[in-house]
């Protein structure tokens, strides 16, 4: 009886199918131009309200208040248990959703960034617009 055995080092396989980058270059296009025409669309927006007085946050969002606390100096920190409602509409104005009596823990508790970062600049009492 006679057994035969072969070794052979492994070879690299080809890849069945080769992406040139293009579908991301693509895309990085596509949302410059989108950003591009929203922020625009959010220029507009304040050039056609000049009785509000828009202020750009840090976080790279326009807001203006609706009602102002002069006064009290007092803003949410890290752990500070908040209740606000709030409602989304879309860049023409019309209501998406409303939540109202809405309870949450400053920083430990998943909110969408740019709430969590208007929270956080907002005073009690005070009623923001977030753009």
């Amino acid at each position: 009886m006679l057994l035969c055995f072969g070794c052979k080092s492994p070879e690299a396989r080809m890849p069945e199918s080769v992406q040139s980058g293009s579908f991301l270059k693509e895309s990085a296009e596509r949302n410059k131009k989108l950003n591009e025409k929203e922020k625009n669309l959010i220029q507009s927006i304040i050039k056609n309200n000049p009785d509000k007085n828009y202020i750009a946050s840090e976080s790279g969002f326009w807001y203006y208040y609706n009602t102002k606390v002069e006064s009290d100096t007092i803003q949410p920190e890290f752990g500070d248990i908040v209740d606000f409602d709030y409602n989304i509409s879309d860049i023409n104005g019309n209501e998406i959703y409303d939540v109202e009596n809405r309870t949450y823990v400053m920083d430990k508790q998943e909110l969408f960034t740019g709430l969590r970062e208007g929270l956080k600049l907002m005073k009690p009492e005070e009623s923001v617009t977030f753009i």
